[in-house]
């Protein structure tokens, strides 16, 4: 003889209810195991990475300009970079020429290449610049090597 619930008695059971659908979840899980399935019940297919951004596009996209505010503020900073550069050559150019055609061709090498670096005097007395990896010599004479 079954005795008729009340409503509340009724909710009770159905948090019961609640577990064995989890365990049938497991037995599911467990079954399809066996099949050799890879079934991954609590992932959504869509949010596990497959379709996401992966990790290489975020790290490669730190090297390539987003939108043109980005591009702007990079162009800025990279021009007061270089005009930081040429000022200090420009100056120690002045500092260290020995004559006046060494001075003309080193100043006039530093406006063509903003970007090279004043190395310093060799014993020779010619200015060393430094382009990159390449090293160049302006002679007393005003020769560039």
């Amino acid at each position: 003889m079954s005795k008729k619930l009340t409503h509340e008695e009724h909710s009770e059971f159905n948090e019961f209810d609640e577990f064995d659908d989890l365990n049938n979840e497991d037995n599911n899980y467990h079954r399809e195991r066996r099949k050799g399935r890879k079934n991954y019940p609590n992932i959504d297919r869509f949010e596990h990475g497959t379709f996401a951004e992966s990790k290489v596009d975020s790290v490669l996209s730190k090297y390539f300009m987003i939108n043109e505010n980005d591009r702007k503020n990079y162009v800025d900073k990279m021009d007061a970079k270089t005009e930081e550069i040429y000022r200090k050559n420009k100056k120690n150019v002045i500092r260290l020429a020995e004559t006046t055609n060494q001075l003309e061709t080193a100043l006039e090498y530093i406006k063509e290449f903003p970007r090279t670096t004043l190395i310093g005097l060799s014993n020779q007395g010619n200015l060393m610049f430094k382009e990159g990896i390449t090293d160049v010599k302006v002679t007393k004479e005003g020769d560039v090597k």
